[in-house]
């Protein structure tokens, strides 16, 4: 059975959009965050390496197990903190990229599709 194609509304609302004010903010919180992430996976590897070598009889700088731990803690409260700010940014676009006042006033054509028919 053939499911019939989904109407194509054309955006004919502001030019730009409301919402594109918003999208360079997540995308630097988006890239902090992966920084944030990427930080902690180089650290991680080095302590990982670090306890190996302790294992294997060296002996390693406890000041720089604290450092690599207090490193740690930053760039994890970092993370946590981009990660709420993207939440809450994803949320102000959505909510600017289809508003509910403008959905009801001007109909459909003055917001922008839903993501996922896009």
């Amino acid at each position: 059975m053939v499911e019939p194609a989904e109407e194509i509304i054309t955006y004919t609302g502001p030019r730009p959009s409301p919402a594109r004010r918003w999208v360079p903010w997540l995308v630097v919180v988006i890239v902090v965050n992966a920084l944030a992430s990427v930080s902690l996976l180089v650290t991680h590897l080095i302590e990982r390496h670090l306890l190996q070598r302790f294992k294997a009889g060296h002996s390693i700088s406890s000041a720089l197990i604290d450092d690599l731990d207090s490193f740690n803690n930053v760039m994890s409260r970092i993370g946590t903190a981009t990660t709420i700010a993207f939440l809450v940014l994803l949320l102000v676009w959505t909510y600017n990229r289809r508003s509910d006042r403008r959905l009801k006033a001007e109909g459909e054509s003055a917001v922008e599709p839903p993501i996922l028919s896009v």
